[in-house]
């Protein structure tokens, strides 16, 4: 289980990666397909785009999953749009 401390840093370096992101792609760069030819036969080519939508998806999920155990405590739940 990780601590406190290394989910912060985890969500951080996420949120770092995608302000990176869309600090230095277009809005036509975000179609550009990505192959990866390094996975063999399961080469998954996606749209750039996909990759922020993945990262924003994950970090959704871990914020309701927290959220489930704040409300099941008596705590004030994480407001992603306040």
């Amino acid at each position: 289980m990780l601590s406190a401390a290394q989910l912060v840093e985890g969500i951080d370096a996420s949120w770092a990666l995608v302000e990176r992101v869309l600090d230095t792609w277009t809005l036509a760069s975000l179609a550009e397909v990505i192959r990866h030819p390094e996975w063999g036969a399961d080469d998954r080519a996606h749209p750039r785009g996909f990759d922020i939508e993945r990262v924003f998806a994950h970090d959704v999920t871990h914020i309701a999953e927290l959220n489930d155990v704040f409300a099941a405590n008596g705590l004030p739940l994480i407001d992603l749009w306040g």
